[in-house]
């Protein structure tokens, strides 16, 4: 079987799988194409993701402020690769994250965010969905995408 890999990059680096292109040949001369595009406008979601141990990481810098070089670096490891995070900046209403901008979404790790907020509540009994409620009684709902991510699109409010 002859394989051929073609890859086209939208950044340096990404935890989420970067838009590739596999073409191959079987050994019964059938040619098959396998192709994953990077899922649209995440730049403008938050990510609330399950697996993560890191508080958070952005790369829009219209949902951050303060941001500025870390005074302790880290290294994150994902199924994609390692990177190293040296730039820290703040969240409204949640505090630090780590900052870059060649990353491809914003996220937050829900076991950091649930030490920080009132609760973080999934019932797929009723909703597809994660609510987290602030220490303020504020909520955000992050929905299930069509991808399976749990994503929340910020508003005005968000920013301020």
């Amino acid at each position: 079987m002859r394989r051929t890999r073609r890859t086209q990059y939208r950044s340096e680096w990404s935890a989420f799988q970067q838009e590739c292109e596999w073409e191959w040949t079987d050994e019964t001369g059938i040619s098959h194409k396998q192709t994953s595009e990077l899922l649209p406008n995440l730049q403008d979601l938050i990510i609330l993701d399950t697996g993560s141990t890191i508080e958070g990481t952005f790369m829009n810098p219209d949902l951050v402020h303060d941001v500025r070089p870390s005074r302790r670096p880290i290294g994150m490891q994902t199924n994609a690769g390692t990177k190293r995070l040296n730039i820290a900046a703040k969240v409204p209403g949640f505090g630090e994250v780590w900052y870059d901008h060649t990353n491809m979404a914003n996220i937050f790790g829900s076991s950091a965010m649930k030490d920080k907020v009132k609760r973080i509540q999934y019932n797929s009994n009723v909703e597809d969905a994660f609510i987290v409620t602030h220490k303020n009684d504020d909520t955000a709902k992050f929905p299930s995408t069509k991808e399976g991510l749990y994503a929340y699109k910020p508003t005005g409010k968000y920013i301020e």
